[in-house]
């Protein structure tokens, strides 16, 4: 199946919803980057890569 460009922009609008709340829930529970990557088990880079990356 192949999507259109309007798919993938709502696509992207959606991913970047996904990002801004995971980093709203971050800085709510107080937790640095560092601490969310030692509970995801990965890298705090990867967690800052997420957070500031356009296109997940």
């Amino acid at each position: 199946m192949q999507h259109t460009r309007k798919q993938l922009r709502g696509a992207k609008v959606k991913n970047s919803n996904i990002q801004e709340q995971l980093i709203k829930a971050r800085i709510d529970s107080k937790l640095t980057q560092k601490e969310i990557a030692q509970k995801m088990n990965v890298a705090q880079s990867a967690v800052a890569r997420f957070e500031n990356t356009q296109n997940v």
